[in-house]
C-alpha cells in the first residue's frame, strides 16, 4: 500500500530509511515533534509499507525532498512569524502541502492528515480522487476559549471550514473527542488512539526505591496547563517531604521566561528544577529518574505525555475533568485522577502516592501492561490499516 502522510514528523527519526545521499540532506533537519505519528509511519515502514510525508519545518527556505526505498518526506517551509500565518491563515503552507502532493509520480492508495488545520487543507481537494482521512487530535473551540487571541481564532476557523467540508473521513484520537465531534458535528467517527514507539516502553516495572523526584512535563505554561497552581501545591508537599525535589520539562521553562522569574519571586520555585526542553530519548531518561508524575493540565485532547510516563512505569497524577485524561487512565485503575482545579486535592493526591509505595509498585506495573496492550506501534498501526483498507475497497 501506498500511504500519503499529510503532519508534522521529527525527521531525525526516519534517517535509517533514507539512502545516502538523503541522510546527507537530512543532516541538521529536526522537524517539527510528533511522535503518535512517527512511530506509526515507523510501523507502516517496517510493514513494508511504501509511504510519503508532506511536512513543514521553519528550518528550510525552500523545498527539500528525501528519498527511501519505501520511503519520501516532502519538507516545506513553515514561516516563523505566527501571527503572520493566522492573518493569511496558513495559505502559503497549505499550497506547500498540495503542491507536494502533486508531486507525487501517482497519487497514494489513500491520504491520511493530522490535526485539522493547514495539514488538512493542504490535502483535501484530492478527496474525490483518493479516499481522505482527517484525525482530530485537538479540539478548537475548547483551546480558543482557554487562549483568546487571534492566531487561535484562525485555527478555530480552519477547523470550521475542514468539518464543513464533504467527503472526508474523521478519525477521533480518544472517545473525549469521538463526543465532541458527534455533539458538535453529528458526525459518528471512529476511535484510534495515540500509538508509542516501541522501544520507549519498558517491559517491567520501576524501581521506586531509589527515586526522589516529581516530575511535571508541559509544552506551554499557559493558564490552561495549571503549572502555578502545581507550584504552590508542591510547595506545601516540601515542608512534608524535604527529600523530593520537582523537575519542570518544557520549552518555555527557563529562567529568562517572564513567567517563570515571576514564579521565583512568588517563592514558588524552592527545590524545583528547571530542566527545560530536552529530546525524546533524554524526556525519557527524565521519566526514569522520577518517582511520579504530575500532570495538572486542564484540558487534554488525548495526552501523550500520560501514555509516555505509563511507558516508562512511572505513576501517574492527572486530572479527572481534564478532557480525555480518565480514558487514558482507564478512569483510575491505572493512575490517580484529582481535581486539578484545586491546590489542596493536588497537594493531597501527591502526598498519597508518596506516602503509599504498594500503590505506586501496583500502578507502575499496571501501566506498562496497558501500554503494551492498547498503544503499543503495533496494535495502533494495525486498527489504522484496518480503516485504510475499508476505505480502499469501498
Amino acid at each position: 500500500m501506498h500511504i500519503g502522510i499529510s503532519s508534522p514528523v521529527t525527521i531525525q527519526e526516519f534517517v535509517p530509511f533514507l539512502n545516502k545521499e538523503s541522510q546527507v540532506k537530512a543532516n541538521g533537519i529536526i522537524g517539527l515533534k510528533a511522535p503518535a505519528v512517527d512511530s506509526l509511519i515507523h510501523s507502516f515502514l517496517i510493514q513494508g509499507h511504501k509511504v510519503s510525508v508532506y511536512t513543514l519545518t521553519f528550518e528550510v527556505k525552500n523545498r527539500v525532498i528525501l528519498r527511501g526505498d519505501l520511503l519520501t518526506i516532502y519538507i516545506n517551509p513553515l514561516r516563523v512569524n505566527g501571527k503572520l500565518r493566522a492573518l493569511t491563515f496558513f495559505n502559503k503552507e497549505i499550497n506547500f502541502i498540495f503542491e507536494s502532493v502533486k508531486l507525487e509520480p501517482h497519487l497514494p492508495d489513500i491520504l491520511h492528515a493530522h490535526w485539522t488545520y493547514e495539514y488538512a487543507q493542504g490535502v483535501v481537494k484530492f478527496r474525490n480522487r483518493i479516499p481522505v482521512i482527517i484525525t482530530v487530535r485537538d479540539w478548537a473551540p475548547k483551546i480558543l476559549k482557554l487562549n483568546l487571541n487571534y492566531y487561535r481564532f484562525a485555527r478555530y476557523l480552519m477547523d470550521f471550514r475542514i468539518f464543513k467540508t464533504s467527503n472526508l473521513t474523521f478519525l477521533a484520537n480518544s472517545p473525549y473527542i469521538k463526543q465532541l465531534v458527534k455533539k458538535k458535528w453529528k458526525k459518528e467517527v471512529e476511535v484510534i488512539p495515540n500509538s508509542i514507539s516501541n522501544k520507549f516502553i519498558k517491559t517491567n516495572f520501576t524501581n521506586i526505591e531509589k527515586k526522589r523526584y516529581i516530575i511535571s512535563v508541559s509544552n506551554n505554561i499557559s493558564p490552561a496547563k495549571n503549572i502555578e497552581k502545581l507550584l504552590i501545591a508542591f510547595q506545601k508537599i516540601n515542608k512534608k517531604f524535604e527529600d523530593v525535589e520537582l523537575n519542570l520539562v518544557g520549552k518555555q521553562f527557563y529562567m529568562n521566561v517572564p513567567k517563570v522569574k515571576k514564579w521565583e519571586t512568588m517563592g514558588l520555585l524552592n527545590k524545583v528544577n528547571l530542566i527545560g526542553e530536552v529530546d525524546h530519548k533524554k524526556l525519557m531518561e527524565e521519566y526514569d529518574r522520577a518517582i511520579v508524575l504530575v500532570h495538572p493540565s486542564l484540558e487534554e485532547s488525548f495526552g501523550n505525555i500520560l501514555i509516555e510516563a505509563l511507558a516508562r512505569g512511572l505513576p501517574v497524577i492527572a486530572g479527572k475533568f481534564s478532557g480525555a485524561v480518565p480514558y487514558i487512565l482507564e478512569n483510575g485503575k491505572i493512575g490517580e485522577l484529582c481535581d486539578v482545579s484545586s491546590i489542596s486535592v493536588m497537594e493531597n493526591s501527591m502526598a498519597d502516592m508518596l506516602n503509599n509505595k504498594a500503590l505506586m509498585v501496583d500502578l507502575s506495573e499496571k501501566g506498562i501492561k496497558h501500554v503494551w496492550s492498547k498503544y503499543s506501534q503495533e496494535v495502533v498501526s494495525n486498527q489504522t490499516l484496518a480503516i485504510y483498507n475499508k476505505l480502499i475497497k469501498e
